[in-house]
C-alpha cells in the first residue's frame, strides 16, 4: 500500500511541477531523492511527533526568508499563517514530547527536504522554487499524519494529524494555483 501511495505522490509531483522544471523533474536522481524526503516513516507516535517538529521548523525558517522578500500579497499571507501556525505547533509538540516521553532516547532522523536559494537574486526564481519545494514538503507532512493516524495515537494527536492533513492540502491546492503565475 506505501508503494502505491509513494507512486502516486511521485506522479503527484511529477505532474504538478512537469511545466515548471521540464529539465530536471524527469531526471531519476532527482525523483528518487525526492521521493525519500517526501516520506518520512512514522513507526509510533514518539517518531510521529519528534520527527515532525524539524520538519515544520524547516517550513518555518523557509517561509519567514520567503515573506521577506515576495511582494505578491498572497505569498505573503500564505508564508505568514504558516510560520505563525507551524511555530504555535512546534511548541505544542515540544511540550507534548517533554510531558509524554521525558526519558526518550528517540533521534529524529529528519533529512531536510528544501533547496538552498541563497545563490539566487531573482525573486521570482526564488518563490517558484519555494511554492515547488513547499508543495512537496506539505505532502511529505500529509503522508506522515495518515501513518500515525493507522497507530492509534493519543486523541490529541489524532486531532492534530488531521487538522495537517486538512490545512496542508489546502495549501496545497494554493500553491499550485500560485505556481501557475510562473
Amino acid at each position: 500500500m506505501k508503494t502505491i501511495l509513494l507512486s502516486f505522490v511521485v506522479l503527484f509531483v511529477v505532474v504538478g511541477c512537469a511545466k515548471h522544471d521540464a529539465m530536471h523533474i524527469w531526471d531519476p536522481d532527482y525523483l528518487a531523492d525526492h521521493a525519500n524526503h517526501i516520506h518520512h516513516e512514522v513507526t509510533s507516535e514518539e517518531s510521529f511527533i519528534a520527527d515532525m517538529i524539524p520538519h515544520h521548523q524547516e517550513a518555518v525558517d523557509t517561509s519567514a526568508r520567503l515573506a521577506d522578500i515576495t511582494q505578491d500579497p498572497v505569498l505573503q499571507e500564505l508564508t505568514q499563517d504558516i510560520v505563525s501556525g507551524q511555530a504555535a505547533e512546534i511548541a505544542m509538540m515540544q511540550w507534548w514530547l517533554d510531558m509524554w516521553y521525558p526519558a526518550s532516547s528517540y533521534q529524529s532522523t529528519y533529512m531536510p527536504m528544501m533547496r538552498d536559494t541563497s545563490t539566487i537574486s531573482s525573486v521570482s526564481t526564488i518563490e517558484r522554487m519555494r511554492l515547488e519545494d513547499m508543495i512537496q514538503h506539505h505532502m511529505g507532512a500529509v503522508m506522515m499524519a495518515e501513518d500515525v493516524l493507522k497507530l492509534n495515537p493519543r486523541e490529541e494527536v489524532a486531532i492534530f494529524a488531521r487538522d495537517v492533513i486538512s490545512v496542508q492540502t489546502d495549501e496545497i491546492l494554493l500553491m499550485q494555483q500560485l505556481l501557475q503565475n510562473y
